[in-house]
């Protein structure tokens, strides 16, 4: 059986890791807001070229690009003399999936909840905390 490494481009590998570590180096110089709004597409003749999800975002590192030219000549060995910042349509990265966590009401808790709705004069509000509080140990 063959390993996975054999089926991927060595070229694109390499790039890719130097996209991460040129990624990693221009978040440390940037504040925290703008990470998440921060990918490198390209970089080509000199030209790192960085893409961002809104144009408030593209502006926003417009602002940085100084910086970052500075953070790059300073800590990589990546002849970068011009930062290009683009904007595209929708988010940048695929976020994981967040799952749903069933949360359980103990009895302790129901019990609390039908005792305070037996304090309420509003009969709609009671009648949604007793419904509530047979949730309790379900």
């Amino acid at each position: 059986m063959k390993s996975i490494q054999q089926y991927i481009n060595p070229s694109l590998a390499r790039q890719s890791l130097q996209f991460d570590y040129l990624r990693d180096l221009l978040l440390a110089c940037l504040p925290q807001n703008c990470h998440d709004h921060l990918s490198i597409a390209n970089l080509h003749h000199k030209q790192l070229v960085l893409v961002t999800d809104s144009p408030v975002w593209a502006s926003r590192l417009r602002l940085y690009t100084n910086t970052m030219l500075d953070m790059l000549k300073e800590h990589s060995n990546a002849d970068i003399e011009h930062i290009k910042v683009r904007q595209i349509q929708g988010r940048l990265e695929i976020k994981p999936e967040i799952k749903k966590v069933q949360r359980q009401m103990g009895t302790a808790t129901g019990q609390l909840i039908a005792q305070t709705a037996s304090y309420i004069e509003d009969s709609d509000l009671q009648n949604a905390l007793l419904k509530l509080s047979r949730r309790a140990g379900k």
